[in-house]
């Protein structure tokens, strides 16, 4: 599968694809772009597959030089310095799976929100986009 990733974080991604995988589905992944790439193992935190949208994905297992290749590109990209990822950073909202299903029912029926107000003309398609992204 392809897909175009955006908020990319020390701890996880936001992938823009026509066809997410089901949520807590495990992944095996690469991210390329420019010459860089990055691989490692992933969880789907949150899909939304009615609407085509797309996928979170939280990292769950990144060798040591990958993560550290992960700190470097997210520097270069923002043009800041990245604090160093603890492991601790790799350990996700997995661990209680209440608090996780929680948090997935409140992403979906905000995703069914944004994309009301945007079929009735309140939100623009960029503003839909731009929301989206600050949820990721």
């Amino acid at each position: 599968m392809t897909g175009r990733v955006s908020d990319l974080s020390s701890t996880g991604c936001y992938v823009d694809t026509i066809s997410p995988f089901p949520l807590e589905t495990a992944v095996q992944f690469r991210l390329s772009c420019e010459g860089r790439s990055l691989q490692g193992e992933a969880r789907v935190s949150y899909s939304l597959p009615g609407m085509g949208m797309g996928m979170g994905l939280a990292f769950t297992s990144l060798a040591a030089d990958q993560l550290e290749s992960l700190r470097a590109w997210i520097g270069s990209l923002s043009g800041e310095v990245v604090a160093e990822a603890q492991e601790s950073d790799l350990t996700l909202a997995f661990e209680d799976p209440a608090e996780h299903q929680k948090v997935h029912s409140c992403q979906g029926a905000i995703e069914e929100l944004i994309t009301t107000l945007q079929k009735k003309g309140v939100l623009t398609e960029q503003e839909k986009n731009a929301v989206r992204k600050k949820l990721a």
